[in-house]
């Protein structure tokens, strides 16, 4: 029980594949641990100085960061499917996501942008990549 992945807003806070029937696909970690980037550093180029100077200690700054992975989304049968799917679109659309990985040992704060490659397998699952922005790569909380 411990192992499961949460997925929470500010008035929700639930297990991502009871509530949602909603799993992370292969991909998923990679995209998660995949390094930050920097912001532009802060520089100087003076006429009065060969070359230019960086000030890359003090006030490096990391950058918004893109983050897409695949999941699955299944149901029991066709009614089950759309009542997670529902759920699940409704809670993408709330705004601040948190996604609790505790083999990560790490809550994810993350912004929804977009859905792409979505593929029905069937009567009750669904593929699809989720796209999300993590506006401050330097805000994710520990778990114990």
């Amino acid at each position: 029980m411990g192992n499961q992945i949460k997925l929470y807003s500010a008035d929700t806070y639930s297990d991502l594949r009871t509530t949602y029937g909603v799993m992370l696909s292969r991909g998923a970690y990679e995209a998660l641990l995949t390094p930050f980037g920097m912001k532009d550093y802060v520089t100087n180029e003076s006429r009065l100085e060969h070359g230019k100077r960086y000030s890359a200690t003090q006030y490096n700054k990391r950058e918004e960061r893109q983050v897409s992975f695949p999941v699955v989304l299944e149901g029991a049968d066709i009614d089950d499917y759309l009542l997670k799917y529902e759920a699940f679109l409704s809670l993408l659309a709330s705004g601040m996501v948190y996604l609790k990985i505790p083999w990560l040992k790490r809550v994810y704060k993350l912004v929804y942008t977009k859905c792409g490659n979505f593929k029905f397998d069937g009567w009750n699952k669904s593929t699809f990549t989720v796209e999300f922005k993590e506006p401050d790569p330097t805000d994710r909380p520990p778990i114990s």
